[in-house]
């Protein structure tokens, strides 16, 4: 789903084929973990990512990954690491159309 879409619970329910408990619930957590906004008489939508949220998060979220790819290496079987490879590949190709910025950053993981 895009930055500023409109969540409609009725769509959302009809579609997962859930009751309205499950997307009320979800729609719960995913404000308080700042993933969608609420907003009085008008609704519900995705919150959009901006460019400060990517600077603050990105570091963090690169020291995470790093961590757990070094706890993991030990139960990685050689399966699991031909699958990263494939994965690898396929992201440095779609990278190759993209702007500068992005290739850089496939690159670097």
């Amino acid at each position: 789903m895009k930055g500023g879409q409109r969540l409609v619970e009725n769509e959302l329910r009809r579609s997962l084929g859930v009751s309205r408990a499950p997307i009320r619930e979800s729609f719960r957590i995913l404000e308080r973990d700042g993933f969608i906004t609420r907003v009085p008489r008008k609704g519900t939508f995705v919150r959009k990512i901006t460019k400060k949220d990517i600077e603050e998060n990105f570091p963090i979220r690169a020291s995470l990954e790093s961590l757990a790819a070094k706890l993991a290496i030990p139960h990685l079987s050689s399966g699991d690491i031909s699958e990263m490879e494939e994965a690898f590949e396929g992201m440095k190709k779609t990278a190759e159309d993209k702007p500068a910025s992005l290739r850089i950053a496939v690159y670097l993981l």
